[in-house]
């Protein structure tokens, strides 16, 4: 039996899709757009696609029957690939990608609605820890509405957001539990911590969130370990001639502007594969091994860079993630940089302070320490070389965030002699981490709850 014989209308049909589909996949590739992934630039995916687009439209020129098999492998490759990219959407997207938005007051924010997932190393455990991020874009389940009886803001960074820590154990989840059996009234503790963030970025917030969320208490936390380079690396502010705080203009860097852009509309096909090539690319290497006397060595001179730039009015925002400890003041805080940012921290100390009485609402400020200085220099996450640096103190950071505090009138919890008083080893993370683990936080919570309930009486 004869076969039958394409139309030229079902031929002319074929050709087109094959020259369309093909064109299509070509403009994709060189518009070098951040679904495709990739920094900026012309990369391995936009050629695989440019290929595969190069041979479609090629294909609109074999004869019809094969042109015709040739197009249904595409269409039938094509819906595979849909449908291995909403799966990854649905069930691993907070594996693959951060659940953060860039932001042009804050520089960045935690995405409402989104999740995240972190996996610890598996020598401490390999425990994976989920969390969500509400609509209101905390951490945590939705805001009460109406609101409990007693609502608390707790501002802060990774302390405070803890992702890696089970919700039930993080600091504020603790700290909701005190304060309602130790207040006898319903309490809710939202949690405001960020990742990352200084208290620059806190005041910002503090702005517009304290009406809007009409809390009853505000406690803001600060860590003493890195939150004063954070106002150099931001570069929100600045002081004026008289010493007042003003606003700096500050622009994303190419790099995180396109990072931002990957987290945004990147496939998650891309992603995942480009991940596991960097994996191979990487498998044979040995991971170059931490060095915390050298890595303290590296703050400092990193310190004096960050000084050098803000000084000279760089606008451009790089790398926020890294943020090295404060060795410059606890060496030597009548240095320039350790000055700098002294005087800045402290007039961003006033404002958060003038934010929250023109609120109309109490505020406690809580001094975080970092395990090198109540370990005496020594941590896994950091060792002073006392030789090298002698007039190291493991009070400076702490000592000179509480006196500002008390120079504006203001209530303060030092959390030093607190964490202090305890096994220190055993209430923070290892292998290099200077994060308190939950006992570290449990033990904080307690004492901010004590320090609220005197302030409430």
């Amino acid at each position: 039996m004869a076969k039958n014989k394409p139309t030229k209308h079902g031929s002319l049909i074929v050709r087109s899709a094959c020259l369309i589909s093909g064109l299509g996949l070509c403009i994709w590739a060189l518009s070098d757009h951040p679904s495709i992934g990739g920094g900026a630039g012309f990369g391995l995916f936009q050629s695989v696609v440019l290929i595969a687009g190069l041979i479609t439209m090629a294909a609109a020129f074999l004869p019809t029957r094969a042109a015709s098999t040739y197009f249904s492998i595409f269409v039938a490759t094509i819906l595979s690939l849909v449908a291995v990219e909403i799966l990854l959407q649905v069930m691993f997207r907070p594996n693959y990608f951060t659940n953060y938005q860039y932001d042009d007051r804050l520089l960045f924010q935690l995405k409402p609605g989104s999740s995240g997932v972190l996996t610890h190393p598996q020598e401490f455990g390999g425990a994976t820890v989920l969390y969500q991020v509400n609509t209101d874009g905390f951490v945590g389940p939705e805001l009460r509405d109406p609101p409990a009886e007693f609502r608390v803001l707790v501002y802060g960074d990774s302390f405070i957001h803890a992702n890696y820590t089970p919700f039930d154990e993080r600091f504020t989840s603790v700290l909701q539990k005190d304060l309602t059996e130790k207040l006898a009234v319903d309490s809710e503790v939202i949690n405001a911590g960020i990742s990352g963030y200084g208290p620059d970025q806190i005041l910002r917030r503090m702005q517009t969130e304290l009406d809007q969320y009409s809390p009853d208490f505000v406690v803001v936390s600060i860590f003493s370990g890195n939150d004063f380079g954070d106002l150099l690396r931001n570069r929100m502010y600045d002081l004026d001639g008289d010493g007042s705080l003003v606003e700096r203009e500050f622009f994303l860097s190419a790099e995180q502007a396109r990072e931002g852009q990957l987290n945004e509309s990147e496939l998650a096909i891309v992603r995942v594969l480009r991940r596991t090539l960097k994996a191979l690319r990487n498998s044979g290497t040995t991971p170059e091994q931490f060095d915390p006397e050298a890595w303290i060595d590296w703050a400092m001179a990193r310190h004096q860079e960050e000084y050098q730039s803000f000084v000279a009015g760089e606008k451009i925002v790089g790398e926020f993630a890294v943020d090295p400890y404060s060795t410059d003041i606890a060496v030597s805080p009548s240095s320039a940089s350790a000055d700098l940012k002294i005087r800045l921290m402290d007039a961003i100390i006033g404002e958060i302070s003038t934010v929250a009485a023109n609120a109309n609402v109490p505020l406690l400020f809580v001094v975080i320490p970092h395990p090198m200085d109540l370990l005496d220099g020594a941590h896994s996450s950091g060792q002073i070389n006392k030789e090298k640096y002698p007039t190291y103190n493991p009070k400076n950071l702490t000592n000179l965030l509480q006196a500002s505090v008390v120079d504006h009138d203001q209530e303060v919890l030092n959390l030093y002699p607190v964490l202090k008083s305890g096994d220190v080893n055993d209430l923070f993370l290892k292998g290099g981490d200077d994060h308190w683990n939950a006992k570290g936080q449990a033990k904080s919570a307690e004492a901010v709850a004590n320090e609220i309930k005197r302030m409430m009486n």
